[in-house]
């Protein structure tokens, strides 16, 4: 009794498999699926096309070939199967699932490309994108999608893997506005733990600014940049990294003054390359009242040279015992001679419109 009860449990088992694969074209279609989960994309082409032959309104096999292009990199091929595998669909319930399960397949690509290193690979997405919306893919998806860029682009970044992460996030940037909160926040969190370095966390802050204008974004990328600016090699240097700080904060006062460094270090830079040539200057201080101050005496033929980093007045007596006066410009050079008669010749300086400093030179029988 046992053995035929055995039998026939064997017996309904070989039924159940011989019914399950009795359709040749099922059989047809799953082959076709294992080959393309092998990656085996071109060698589906001839067996869909047969399927096609038979009948060419097939969505399913139209559907296949569709995914076999899009992965072969036949784009606009692939969207011409698409578009017909979910056309031939009978109702509108089955067209809805079809067009499902295409939006599907883009997004399987897309996510594959912003995951490369290749920069021309990562910029192909875009195309995958736009077509994946083509489909006009439901709330659910979109929301899973936005989920999925999020995830995979914070996954990134904690590995340091910046242009992926943002080739993920401007995506999600796309599809959510709002999410760009978010992700400055991860930038900023990055910045806050990470020792790498002041090349690498200038990199995260200025991200993390660029992203989201929050104010404790805000203020840390400030609050960096004007603690590098005392750090600075140069003036120039301290300057530049102020200019970025005050993008996101109140650096004019520290900015001012470092306009005013630079100006100065500039000025005693030519004053060193004509003391080169002429000896030491004269450094004349002038404070913001007008009282003229005595400088030197010139004889005749004598000059005088001057550079000041801000405009003042400048005269000297004429032997008539009347003056000539001038007004000299910022970092002016100017050479005064001829008109100078008598013994000696008094030269004075005074205040115009601010403080100045003046470097002066009286060049013997110039």
């Amino acid at each position: 009794m046992k053995h035929k009860e055995l039998f026939s449990i064997v017996v309904l088992a070989i039924f159940m498999i011989i019914g399950c694969d009795y359709n040749p074209t099922k059989t047809k279609y799953q082959e076709i699926k294992e080959m393309q989960f092998r990656k085996d994309y071109t060698d589906t082409l001839t067996p869909l096309g047969e399927l096609l032959k038979k009948n060419d309104e097939d969505p399913k096999a139209l559907y296949l070939l569709g995914v076999s292009n899009l992965n072969l990199g036949n784009q606009d091929t692939a969207e011409d199967n698409f578009n017909y595998a979910i056309d031939n669909e009978k109702s509108s319930k089955e067209k809805n699932q079809a067009s499902n399960k295409v939006v599907s397949e883009y997004k399987k690509v897309f996510l594959r490309h912003l995951g490369k290193s290749d920069k021309t690979k990562r910029q192909k997405a875009e195309e995958f994108f736009v077509a994946m919306l083509g489909f006009n893919p439901d709330p659910h998806f979109l929301t899973k999608l936005r989920e999925d860029l999020e995830n995979k682009g914070n996954s990134r970044l904690s590995k340091n893997s910046f242009a992926i992460a943002d080739s993920h996030f401007n995506f999600l940037f796309r599809l959510e506005e709002s999410s760009k909160q978010r992700v400055g926040q991860a930038y900023l969190e990055l910045f806050n733990k990470t020792d790498d370095g002041d090349e690498f966390k200038t990199v995260v802050i200025d991200r993390a600014f660029e992203i989201s204008k929050k104010q404790n974004i805000k203020k840390a990328h400030s609050d960096y940049h004007c603690e590098l600016s005392k750090q600075a090699p140069t003036t120039e240097d301290a300057i530049a990294e102020l200019e970025i700080a005050n993008e996101s904060g109140d650096c004019k006062s520290e900015l001012k003054a470092m306009y005013i460094k630079l100006k100065q270090e500039k000025l005693l830079a030519v004053v060193k390359k004509y003391e080169t040539q002429w000896g030491p200057a004269k450094k004349v201080e002038l404070t913001e009242s007008d009282k003229w101050i005595e400088t030197g005496l010139i004889n005749p033929g004598d000059r005088i040279k001057y550079l000041s980093n801000a405009e003042f007045l400048f005269k000297y007596e004429k032997g008539d015992g009347k003056f000539k006066s001038a007004i000299t410009e910022p970092y002016g050079a100017r050479f005064s001679r001829g008109d100078m008669v008598g013994d000696q010749t008094p030269v004075w300086f005074s205040k115009l419109k601010q403080k100045a400093t003046v470097y002066s030179w009286i060049i013997k029988n110039g």
